[in-house]
């Protein structure tokens, strides 16, 4: 009994660490970007946030897969020396891959910046750049913490990464600097990441291997890394192809207003989220006790709870908006983007009710499927924003992410049912 409390209190220490974590991502993408929106003005902030957009999406090209692998083979070999060498052969498979992306990235920035019209955009691909190489190392190391459930490890580490992120934008932002500057803190946090992360995982990486030994390990750390790499591709892509869209056909400031609102809908959209770290496992035990009917009331709870919950908080954000913003320096500038706003609510509040569901798919032994329906969902919202923004501009990335919200519910109901053969 006395380990099981043990165990009890530390499964409580882990997850408020995670939470913690969790909670410094939202609170430092909010803070990052009301720095630039009220200091710099829409056309940096849109200008940030499109460097941003090609940051994330180039980040899953620059890692390809090599934290999953080092999470799941370390994961089967922690504490052992194939554990480290499969962690050192994640680490070059890593290594190369970042390099040859942000190579890519760096040689084609002015190709970029004259498909998007924003000159200042080459600038900033640049720091992008940079700061790829880091992200993939940061990213093996915080899967090699996880692996050997070094919990707080972990949350420290992102706690750094985005603490560092933050930092370096509230001091670049008011200095009088070229528009792009703010994009320079990327890889100067990555780089602090970079240092702290090599500090706390040196005792998980084999600095001496056998070369054959070496090899096995990164020719089944890189098979893996690429299998498993597409998802995570598509995943990324798919909360920044709007913005990448719009930037083809409008001016900075443009994209500014929209990623403004857009902002402040993916904030509460990260609500539900919440809903399926808790569903997750409990999907997983009642589909392997093969209890379809208590599986589809956690579902009809789900969808209550989060739906009416999303609603009420919609509601009031869209009502606060405009006197809010009233209040604040430059906030004039952005209320133009109200319309945007309540649009996007409206595809958060429909979704939010299947959120918490949508790794139903997974947790039951269907990974293939899951990944087909997350294609089919990148390509209803990538083709839905490139017919409307041409036509409709703002308002129409914001039909088409919230059309593919929408979306989203109807091919998770109908994947679930074709394969799972139950309602939801």
């Amino acid at each position: 009994m006395p380990g099981e409390r043990e165990n009890m209190s530390a499964a409580r220490r882990d997850g408020l660490w995670l939470a913690g974590s969790f909670a410094m991502l939202a609170v430092s993408g909010l803070v990052i970007n009301l720095i630039i929106a009220f200091v710099r003005g829409p056309s940096a902030l849109g200008l940030f946030n499109l460097s941003f957009a090609f940051y994330i999406f180039a980040s899953q090209f620059a890692v390809f897969g090599a934290q999953y692998a080092a999470l799941y083979h370390v994961s089967l070999h922690a504490g052992t020396e194939d554990g480290k060498v499969a962690a050192t052969a994640s680490l070059m498979c890593a290594v190369f891959f970042s390099c040859v992306t942000a190579f890519a990235v760096y040689r084609a920035r002015a190709w970029a910046a004259e498909l998007m019209d924003s000159p200042d955009l080459v600038h900033s691909l640049a720091a992008v750049a940079a700061g790829l190489f880091f992200f993939s190392v940061n990213k093996v190391f915080l899967n090699l913490l996880n692996a050997h459930r070094r919990i707080k490890d972990y949350a420290l580490g992102a706690f750094v990464r985005y603490g560092a992120l933050t930092l370096g934008v509230i001091a670049i932002a008011p200095l009088p600097l070229p528009a792009w500057s703010p994009a320079a803190a990327l890889p100067c946090a990555e780089f602090v990441t970079c240092l702290y992360l090599c500090r706390r995982c040196r005792g998980l990486v084999a600095w001496r291997a056998d070369l054959k030994r070496l090899g096995m390990w990164v020719e089944k750390t890189c098979g893996y890394g690429i299998r498993v790499s597409a998802t995570g591709v598509i995943v990324e892509l798919n909360t920044r192809v709007d913005i990448l869209i719009l930037g083809c056909f409008e001016p900075d400031a443009v994209v500014g207003l929209y990623s403004f609102a857009a902002l402040l809908a993916e904030g509460l959209g990260q609500l539900p989220m919440l809903g399926r770290v808790y569903n997750d496992p409990r999907i997983a035990r009642l589909w392997m006790e093969r209890r379809a009917d208590d599986l589809r009331l956690l579902a009809r709870r789900t969808r209550l709870f989060w739906w009416g919950g999303m609603a009420c908080l919609s509601v009031l954000v869209c009502f606060l908006y405009t006197p809010v913003l009233a209040l604040l320096p430059r906030g004039a500038e952005y209320g133009e983007a109200a319309p945007v706003l309540a649009v996007l609510l409206f595809g958060v509040t429909v979704s939010a009710g299947y959120v918490p569901l949508s790794g139903m798919l997974q947790q039951t032994g269907y990974p293939g499927e899951q990944s087909l329906q997350t294609l089919c969902v990148f390509l209803l919202n990538a083709g839905g924003n490139a017919a409307l923004i041409p036509f409709w501009g703002i308002y129409g990335a914001a039909v088409g992410m919230a059309l593919s919200q929408v979306g989203m519910v109807v091919i998770l109901r109908r994947f679930v049912k074709r394969t799972l053969r139950i309602a939801i």
